[in-house]
């Protein structure tokens, strides 16, 4: 995830507004300048922040986690980019 914000960051094309994370060690804190949530925070964050762009970065995650991740995304207005890519 810093290795992705810090690239995003660099190009000037998105804005981060927050990480997510099911890690309990870290939710809650700040990476970046960036609050790091649990999952179930989806929904709140996404209608607060209305994001176009959602990206998804599990590298070291089971194949079935991360089309868990994408599925808890599916009702939302939003394109999923998962990386890397």
């Amino acid at each position: 995830g810093v290795q992705l914000f810090r690239a995003l960051a660099e190009s000037g094309r998105y804005h981060t507004v927050a990480f997510v994370d099911d890690d309990a060690s870290i939710q809650g804190q700040i990476v970046h300048g960036v609050k790091v949530f649990h999952a179930d925070k989806l929904s709140g964050l996404i209608d607060r922040h209305a994001p176009q762009e959602i990206m998804l970065a599990m590298p070291s995650a089971r194949r079935a986690d991360r089309r868990e991740a994408i599925r808890r995304l599916e009702p939302f207005p939003v394109v999923v980019k998962t990386l890397p890519a």
